[in-house]
């Protein structure tokens, strides 16, 4: 079964899969100065980071380690499940 977030990377176009590529990457890194990061409300770990139409959401553990959770295009639903 193919991961969701594999499934949208592969359905992107060239320059969505750069950008998204980017982005996780710092997001591993924990460099995030300059990408525009926001803690959830009502979330005790949980971030998200916007990019174009995409919505990378991330948790960060008691050792500062980055988790991706999810790459959604935004949407009306795109905050539903929080």
């Amino acid at each position: 079964m193919v991961n969701p977030m594999q499934k949208l990377l592969r359905k992107s176009s060239s320059k969505d899969k750069q950008m998204l590529d980017e982005a996780l990457e710092r997001i591993e890194k924990n460099d995030l100065l300059g990408l525009d990061v926001i803690k959830l409300t009502g979330t005790k770990n949980l971030f998200r980071v916007r990019r174009g139409n995409f919505r990378i959401k991330f948790t960060r553990d008691e050792n500062g380690v980055n988790k991706v959770l999810s790459i959604d295009r935004r949407s009306e639903s795109t905050y539903r499940d929080i």
